[in-house]
């Protein structure tokens, strides 16, 4: 098999090692990855932004296929995985502003910003005060906020992330012949899902208990403090 090699069955697997998700398409496993891509990152985005930002910036409203993309528990994981963060922060450094840093043990309960209470709830940052608020114990620096601001007024978001990022490991489980029926590809998609429980999968449980019965916050890495052990690595670029 290679990644043009058409009519398959594919599975992504977080690089948590803790979920998987099984799909199915007629198409090349490079062309169904470009789709995934698109969402994956876009939804990664939104989720820093938070929906007041992302509804002020987007620019016509969403289609009902995006809004149902937007509640797949596939692509709500990421969101909410640390290791899928840091993968999402390695490619796209940029973003860092928006992760909140953890309060230090000696500030004994003290409002963790730097500057006084009165400056934080004025109009100061136009951008700043709307992103989600942070996970317990963390929070967002002065210098912080100043990037975020500055980030939305040089409109960085408009040529970022990287679309090519996969936020997934992707490997063909199976091919089927090229004269397969989709009905025939669906069914065998379904079988996988249910023999491994995938986790991820919000249709195609063939006894309808996991995927009814398995929220995201019930999947493995789905934490509030998503933010946490992250590292600020230098970006690595490809030599040809």
């Amino acid at each position: 098999a290679t990644c043009t090699t058409r009519n398959i069955i594919y599975v992504l697997t977080c690089p948590c090692h803790q979920v998987d998700y099984i799909g199915e398409t007629s198409l090349s496993l490079e062309n169904r990855l470009a789709y995934h891509r698109t969402h994956g990152n876009r939804i990664v985005q939104e989720f820093l932004f938070g929906p007041t930002i992302t509804s002020r910036i987007q620019q016509e409203l969403k289609s009902f296929e995006v809004l149902v993309k937007d509640s797949m528990k596939l692509y709500q994981h990421s969101t909410h995985c640390s290791m899928a963060i840091q993968w999402f922060l390695d490619e796209n450094p940029e973003y860092w502003p928006f992760i909140p840093i953890q309060n230090r043990t000696d500030q004994n309960n003290e409002a963790p910003s730097e500057i006084p209470k009165f400056i934080v709830e004025s109009d100061l940052f136009v951008y700043a005060n709307d992103v989600p608020s942070p996970p317990p114990n963390y929070h967002f620096t002065h210098s912080q906020k100043i990037e975020i601001d500055r980030f939305f007024h040089e409109k960085k978001y408009l040529n970022s992330p990287n679309q090519k990022l996969d936020l997934y490991e992707a490997a063909i489980v199976a091919i089927l012949p090229t004269n397969a029926s989709t009905p025939l590809r669906r069914f065998i998609e379904a079988l996988l899902i249910t023999h491994t429980e995938a986790k991820l999968n919000t249709e195609g449980h063939l006894d309808k208990l996991v995927s009814s019965n398995t929220t995201e916050h019930d999947l493995p890495q789905f934490s509030s403090e998503w933010c946490q052990n992250l590292i600020h690595r230098p970006k690595t670029t490809s030599t040809s």
